[in-house]
């Protein structure tokens, strides 16, 4: 186990963050990829295939797999060009990671 000090800044950086103001976000309460939002690419991307197969809404969470089938490697990549896109931001999110070897 790894442990890390993280300065209070940014676990709670609401001081800093007065004068923002919500303009984006996306809580995956859908039942699916909000498409208004969400590019989910399909392209090659280094050594594995991106699809949509990989990326999916469950339970109010964006979960994004990959997975090797006939030795062909895919994955889920998803973006937000060309429907929101800014400079100058603050991003908030929360994660969890699931490795799931097979």
């Amino acid at each position: 186990m790894t442990n890390a000090i993280i300065p209070n800044d940014i676990i709670n950086p609401s001081a800093e963050l007065a004068n923002y103001k919500l303009v984006w976000n996306d809580e995956f309460n859908d039942p699916s990829i909000d498409k208004k939002k969400w590019n989910i690419d399909t392209n090659a991307r280094k050594d594995a295939i991106n699809t949509e197969s990989a990326v999916k809404v469950e339970n109010g969470m964006l979960i994004i797999t990959t997975y090797t089938e006939s030795g062909v490697h895919y994955t889920g990549f998803l973006h937000s060009q060309g429907k929101f896109e800014k400079s100058n931001f603050f991003m908030k999110n929360r994660n969890t990671i699931i490795f799931i070897t097979h």
